[in-house]
C-alpha cells in the first residue's frame, strides 16, 4: 500500500478517522470532513495563520457543492459563508464582531495553489470510501456479486493548456456500482496513461475486483500486473493490438467457436440501441490470463424507423472464466465501464465547466478536479442522479450541505 506522499495513494475505507478534529471544533465526529482534512499537511508558515487548513478546505468543498465551481466564485463564497456552516467547520470566532469569520478570497486561492495535491486526492477518496455503504449489507450471500467492478480511464483538462502550458491529464478509478471516485493520479508529461495506470492500481486494494479499461490499456504487462494483485480484467481489443484483434475475430467470426450469447436493447432520447454479445473460449489466444473473448455488435437507429443507422463491432478479452461472468455479466461490465465517462468526466465538464477553466498554475487544475470528484461522489451517495440540478438545490439551501458533506 502506498503512503500519503505518493500521488497515487488512497486512504483505505474506515468507519471513522482516527485524526482529531481541527482546532476549535468541539464534539464533532472523527469521520467528519474537517477531521479528514486534518490529515493534509499545511504548507503555510505557522506564523500568521488565521484560519486552520481543514476549515479552508471544507469550505472550498461546500462552495463547490453549492455550485460555485470557479476559483474566484469559490473564494468569494468561502469569505461570505453562512454563519451556521462556519461554526460547523470550526471557523474562527471574532469576539469583537460577535460572529464567525471565513477566510478571505486570497487566502483560499493561496492555499489551494500550495496544498499537496497527492495527499489531498488520497484523503478525499478516503473520506468518500468511509461514507460509502457496503452494497452487500443485508443481502443473502448467494445474491451478492462475485466481484467489485472498477473502471479506470484518463481525462485531459483541455482548458489547462489554453495559456501555452501542456494540458493536464488525470487518471481516475471509479466504482461501477456506487459511482464514486476511488483514486486519482496526475500523469507526468514525460510518460503516458499505460504505466501510470499500473501505479494508480498499485496503490489500491484491488484483490477480488475486476478492472475495466479501454483499448489503450490492453497491454500484456497490465494484465500480468492485475493477475499478480489477484484482480481480473475486462479489456477492449482494437487496432492498437492487431494480432490480438485478428485472433479474436478469427475465433468468433470465422471459426464460429462460440459459447453463449446475450442481447439487449434500450430506447433513449429518440434512439433505439441494440447490443448483441457473443462469447467464446480464449484457449489458444496469446494474452496473459485470458479465459474468454467476446464480440459485441451495436446497432443504433431512430425510434419509429426500421432502418439501422449505424453498426459497430467491438471485441473484448477478459480473465474472468464463464462461471464468474457469463454473457449477461460481461455485457454489464462493458456497459458499466462507461460510467466513468458519463457520470464523472462528462459531469465535470457540463456541470462544473472544467474544460472551460483556463487554470494552469502548478497542481491547481488537479486540486480543483479533486474537489469536483469529491462533490460528485457525495451527491451520488446521496442518491442524486442529476448533478447540475443538485448543485442548484444546494445553492438555494446551503443548510443541506451539513448532511451531504458530513460536516459534523
Amino acid at each position: 500500500m502506498s503512503t500519503l506522499s505518493d500521488p497515487g495513494a488512497v486512504v483505505p475505507a474506515v468507519e471513522s478517522c482516527p485524526i482529531p478534529c481541527a482546532s476549535g471544533q468541539r464534539g464533532l465526529s472523527p469521520a467528519c470532513l474537517p477531521a479528514f482534512f486534518a490529515q493534509v499537511p499545511d504548507p503555510r508558515d505557522p506564523r500568521g495563520r488565521r484560519h486552520a487548513l481543514p476549515v479552508i478546505l471544507a469550505l472550498a468543498v461546500c462552495a463547490m457543492a453549492a455550485g460555485h465551481g470557479s476559483q474566484d466564485a469559490m473564494a468569494e463564497w468561502c469569505a461570505d459563508a453562512p454563519q451556521e456552516l462556519l461554526a460547523q467547520v470550526g471557523a474562527r470566532w471574532e469576539a469583537l464582531r460577535g460572529r464567525y469569520v471565513g477566510p478571505e478570497g486570497r487566502t483560499v486561492r493561496r492555499v489551494l495553489q500550495r496544498v499537496d495535491a497527492g495527499v489531498l486526492d488520497a484523503v478525499a477518496c478516503g473520506f468518500t470510501a468511509a461514507h460509502t455503504p457496503d452494497p452487500d449489507a443485508g443481502r443473502p450471500v448467494a445474491s451478492r456479486p462475485a466481484l467489485r467492478a472498477i473502471a479506470v480511464d484518463g481525462k485531459v483538462l483541455r482548458g489547462s493548456g489554453a495559456t501555452g502550458f501542456a494540458a493536464v491529464t488525470l487518471l481516475a478509478a471509479l466504482d461501477h456500482v456506487a459511482g464514486t471516485i476511488l483514486a486519482q493520479r496526475q500523469i507526468d508529461s514525460k510518460t503516458n496513461e499505460i504505466p501510470e495506470a499500473r501505479i494508480l492500481l498499485g496503490g489500491m486494494d484491488i484483490a477480488g475486483s475486476v478492472i475495466t479499461m479501454d483499448a489503450l490499456h490492453t497491454q500484456r504487462e497490465t494484465a500480468r500486473h492485475l493477475h499478480e494483485h489477484d484482480a481480473h480484467y475486462v479489456f477492449t481489443v482494437k487496432a492498437n493490438q492487431p494480432a490480438l484483434l485478428e485472433a479474436c475475430h478469427r475465433r468468433i467470426t470465422v471459426q464460429g467457436r462460440t459459447n453463449g450469447e446475450h442481447h439487449e436493447s434500450e430506447r433513449t432520447r429518440g434512439m433505439i440501441r441494440e447490443r448483441h454479445l457473443t462469447t467464446a473460449d480464449a484457449a489458444g489466444i496469446d494474452f496473459p490470463g485470458a479465459k474468454q473473448i467476446a464480440r459485441i455488435i451495436r446497432y443504433t437507429r431512430r425510434a419509429g424507423t426500421t432502418g439501422r443507422l449505424t453498426k459497430e463491432v467491438v471485441y473484448v478479452i477478459t480473465s474472468l472464466p464463464p462461471e464468474l461472468a457469463g454473457p449477461g455479466e460481461l455485457a454489464a461490465l462493458v456497459r458499466g465501464h462507461w460510467r466513468i465517462e458519463n457520470q464523472c468526466h462528462y459531469v465535470r465538464d457540463v456541470a462544473f465547466g472544467e474544460d472551460k477553466s483556463a487554470i494552469s498554475t502548478g497542481t491547481l487544475p488537479r486540486i480543483m478536479a479533486t474537489l469536483r470528484n469529491l462533490v460528485i461522489s457525495m451527491l451520488r451517495l446521496a442518491g442524486e442522479t442529476n448533478i447540475a440540478k443538485a448543485l442548484r438545490k444546494h445553492a438555494r439551501r446551503p443548510e443541506l450541505l451539513t448532511e451531504l458533506l458530513h460536516l459534523i
